[in-house]
């Protein structure tokens, strides 16, 4: 029997929502304040269908969630640190890519 199984598969899970440049971009823009598929989409020049099939994915992971006002839905992150960690990749990668391995 593995050792935490189910908590590295939900781990992958979470990185697996993570790993598309465009859910990247979505949760970057979500970061400056909840939007609706709309205007992901119209920001993103992408359709609203593609915009909704990343929102589900980030959906269900936990990463983003909505609140409904009125006639519109809003997507916003559901918890700062999401953010926090996609800033230290960042600077993660800046790190590597900057070493000069020759």
């Amino acid at each position: 029997m593995k050792a935490n199984a189910p908590r590295y598969e939900i781990q992958a899970s979470f990185f697996k929502a993570l790993g598309h440049p465009r859910r990247l971009q979505i949760i970057h823009l979500l970061s400056q304040g909840g939007k609706t598929v709309n205007e992901i989409a119209k920001i993103l020049k992408i359709s609203q269908s593609n915009v909704s099939q990343h929102l589900a994915i980030l959906r269900s992971s936990g990463i983003v969630q909505y609140v409904r006002k009125d006639h519109n839905i809003y997507y916003s992150i559901s918890d700062q640190r999401i953010n926090e960690l996609c800033e230290m990749v960042c600077d993660i990668l800046k790190s590597i890519l900057s070493r000069d391995y020759l």
